[in-house]
């Protein structure tokens, strides 16, 4: 099954791409033809190294596993865009991104096109939500980014409850294609909306269902208290209905954010009604200080799951991460982490591990 979607996504990926360049080179000569500059095409992407130890501590009543407890990740991306400018403050953009990732079958990540201009921004395609990208990141992060999630992939899932994209609307759009419209600035605020007809949201780490009519707004305002201080802050809603079930998943998340001097203090907050009666509740913390070459974070993430009736948990997850990182270059850093983790199933069995990871990130 696995190989089959493998396949589906590359040939949806070179559907795509083909796509987006057949219609840049027909607009070109059009924009040639009306007096506008040329396309510009750009590649760009960043390749990531990392090495991983960990020691676990499995529940004593769990059958006896042999896991390795060591281990190496790659997580490479690869982005193709083309611009044309169209004249009067308008332009004409098609970006296709494709990933280099062992531990999952996707290799396509955002293929789209996109116009903007004083207006904003107005893309169709394969798109991450527009949440995500209002959010940038949950939590400060030194080195890893909460996007890749390395330590999920260092640890073996034990629970059912979502870490993997969990905290922005990403986990509801990923690989769905849709119509996503994003404001300019007014004072400090913008606004997204989105649309997707149809879409494959996981439930849990090893369910999924398929979705229609799936939608979502942020709004997000950036500024300034004072010398010094600068703050992000954001609320969004997403809903979908399930194709087979008369049920809909709705989610609502908030982030603040604050920057003073060298330290940056945020947290993200998300909170997912799924189908079947559950809830979830996932949330990230963490400081962030610079100086000069080096980077410091720490963060706290939980995520737990529960039955709507009684209120009983089945699933927890708590994950502690102190990270550093210094950049050796421009675009490139080296950097590690120390994390702990704790976990817990619906049979509340509880599985605890402590590890470290150090890698090296190129970006071009």
């Amino acid at each position: 099954m696995v190989r089959r979607r493998a396949s589906a996504v590359v040939r949806t990926a070179a559907c795509h791409a083909a796509a987006i360049a057949l219609f840049l080179v027909q607009v070109a000569p059009a924009a040639a033809a009306s007096g506008t500059e040329s396309i510009t095409v750009t590649i760009g992407g960043r390749a990531n190294q990392f090495f991983f130890v960990r020691d676990d501590t499995d529940d004593p009543r769990a059958p006896v596993e042999r896991t390795n407890a060591t281990g190496m990740f790659n997580y490479s991306r690869l982005t193709i865009d083309g611009r044309i400018p169209l004249g009067d403050d308008l332009a004409v953009r098609g970006s296709a991104r494709f990933i280099a990732n062992s531990r999952q079958p996707d290799n396509t990540d955002e293929v789209y096109i996109e116009l903007f201009g004083s207006f904003g921004r107005l893309q169709f395609g394969d798109r991450r939500a527009a949440n995500a990208g209002m959010i940038e990141s949950v939590a400060p992060q030194a080195f890893l980014h909460m996007d890749d999630e390395i330590i999920s992939s260092a640890v073996r899932p034990r629970a059912e409850v979502q870490m993997r994209d969990g905290l922005t609307f990403k986990r509801f759009t990923r690989n769905a294609a849709g119509v996503v419209y994003q404001s300019p600035r007014w004072n400090t605020f913008d606004i997204a909306v989105g649309y997707y007809p149809n879409g494959d949201t996981p439930i849990s780490t090893v369910q999924r269902i398929r979705t229609k009519n799936g939608s979502e707004s942020t709004i997000r305002s950036v500024g300034t208290l004072g010398d010094g201080i600068r703050y992000r802050v954001l609320a969004g809603y997403h809903q979908a209905e399930a194709s087979l079930v008369p049920e809909k998943i709705s989610a609502w998340n908030a982030l603040a954010d604050l920057f003073v001097g060298p330290f940056e203090i945020s947290g993200t907050y998300i909170h997912v009604a799924p189908i079947f009666g559950l809830r979830e509740r996932n949330w990230a913390g963490g400081a962030m200080y610079v100086t000069g070459p080096w980077m410091l974070s720490g963060d706290f993430r939980q995520a737990v799951r529960k039955r709507e009736l009684g209120g009983m948990t089945f699933d927890k997850v708590e994950r502690l991460t102190f990270q550093a990182a210094y950049k050796l270059a421009p675009g490139i850093n080296l950097g590690g982490a120390l994390f702990q983790s704790f976990q817990r199933d619906s049979a509340s069995l509880v599985w605890r591990s402590r590890g470290a990871i150090l890698g090296l990130t190129v970006a071009f």
